[in-house]
């Protein structure tokens, strides 16, 4: 997708919501098919008509890739939520029921129906840090295991190891060009072997690692605001 973060520089002294990550809007000029992979993100994302809002959702957490399909002429509007961020969907949608899509931005609204505890925040921060293991995850944060499970399954819905192996994927994914060959690369990030790398990113990414280290597209959206 094209982001294009400047149409809105002007309203960045506005807007302030400690739930935001990233904010993107895209105008697609031909009819295309976009990859979209795992960011550990949730947008919330508005499709425009003549300035008037189409359509509005808030997309899923993915634990694959996927392509969206998108006419030619079609815009959209982001909110990228940080990761581990709830949302109120059924008075979200009340609030745009009565705004344009900039009075979203401009309301500074997202904060009455978003949520992200400081436990589950600490203890995403530490999953995606590059430790080794949920247990590690654990005793670094002073709780038990048990504790950290219960914690990110009931705030997140996913388990601690979703985000682990998430932030694992992307941070390798990031820096295979710091490498010599891709065996180096899966030691490097704690992967049983190459094959066990090669594995893990077909899973999340649908391709392999020795594509994506030419696929300047991918590599880009690795690089996109996201988990890890």
């Amino acid at each position: 997708m094209t982001y294009q973060h400047n149409l809105f520089d002007e309203l960045k002294g506005i807007i302030g919501s400690e739930f935001l990550l990233d904010r993107w809007i895209h105008i697609s000029e031909e009819s295309t098919q976009e990859l979209v992979i795992p960011d550990g993100c949730q947008d919330v994302i508005v499709t425009l008509n003549d300035n008037e809002i189409a359509h509005y959702f808030v997309s899923d957490l993915s634990n694959h890739a996927y392509t969206v399909k998108l006419n030619h002429g079609t815009h959209m509007m982001g909110f990228r939520l940080k990761p581990g961020t709830r949302v109120a969907q059924q008075q979200l949608t009340e609030l745009i029921s009565m705004h344009n899509a900039e009075g979203l931005w401009t309301a500074g609204s997202l904060d009455e129906f978003c949520k992200r505890p400081a436990a589950v925040s600490e203890a995403l921060e530490c999953l995606g840090s590059g430790i080794t293991s949920v247990s590690e995850a654990a005793k670094q944060l002073g709780i038990s295991a048990r504790t950290l499970q219960r914690t990110i399954k009931q705030n997140t819905n996913v388990t601690p190891q979703f985000w682990l192996a998430l932030s694992r994927v992307r941070r390798s994914c990031r820096s295979l060009h710091n490498f010599d060959n891709l065996a180096d690369a899966a030691h490097a990030f704690g992967y049983a072997d190459q094959s066990h790398m090669t594995r893990e990113v077909n899973r999340w990414f649908g391709t392999t690692p020795s594509q994506i280290s030419t696929d300047s597209d991918v590599y880009a959206r690795l690089n996109d605001p996201g988990y890890g």
